[in-house]
């Protein structure tokens, strides 16, 4: 029977219709958890992606948090301490060429330009985790300030004393602009839709 063709004929057909449905199911199952091991890493790979690029960009968002607020309580400080040599010669009833001349009005406009010298150093160091937006403000309070500087305006006064007064009036007005701006960059920045 062994020896028999038609056995062996029998034993081949059968073989092909009842194994190859069953390696093709074999063959389906091998070939479905491949794919779907491929599906899963590859999704595995982008969650993993996406992950990174959310925790580098907090961790930017933290630092640039700590510079930022740094940044703008400087920018606060200095407007204060203009704001405070910022008078008008009716508002005190006092001579103004003396108060000018005074230790106190010399120490304030002293701490300004120190306050700003301080401010300008601390943004130039944490250049690279500055945002454009946020550093420009910066760069126009710099620019209004040597501005103001070159030109030399205590020609276009009667006295050195008018001058003065407007020179403070001008750098509280440049500094309050570049605190109100900056402020408002990096409120706009912790919106989730600002792209870094």
């Amino acid at each position: 029977m062994a020896d028999d063709p038609k056995t062996w004929v029998d034993l081949a057909d059968r073989a092909v219709t009842v194994g190859l449905p069953i390696l093709g199911t074999l063959g389906g199952i091998w070939l479905g958890s491949f794919l779907s091991q491929r599906t899963a890493t590859r999704t595995a790979k982008a969650v993993a992606e996406v992950e990174a690029i959310k925790y580098r960009r907090d961790r930017l968002w933290d630092v640039r948090r700590e510079i930022y607020t740094a940044l703008i309580a400087k920018a606060r400080e200095l407007h204060e301490t203009w704001a405070s040599t910022q008078t008008e010669p009716d508002d005190w009833g006092v001579d103004f060429e003396s108060y000018f001349s005074s230790a106190d009005a010399q120490a304030s406009m002293t701490q300004g330009i120190a306050q700003f010298t301080d401010l300008t150093k601390l943004a130039g160091s944490q250049r690279l985790v500055l945002t454009h937006q946020f550093y420009d403000h910066i760069e126009k309070l710099d620019e209004a300030y040597y501005a103001y500087a070159r030109y030399d305006a205590r020609h276009d006064f009667e006295d050195e004393t008018e001058y003065l007064i407007e020179r403070n009036k001008f750098y509280a007005k440049a500094s309050r602009q570049a605190c109100d701006g900056m402020l408002a960059t990096a409120i706009a920045e912790t919106d989730p839709d600002f792209i870094t």
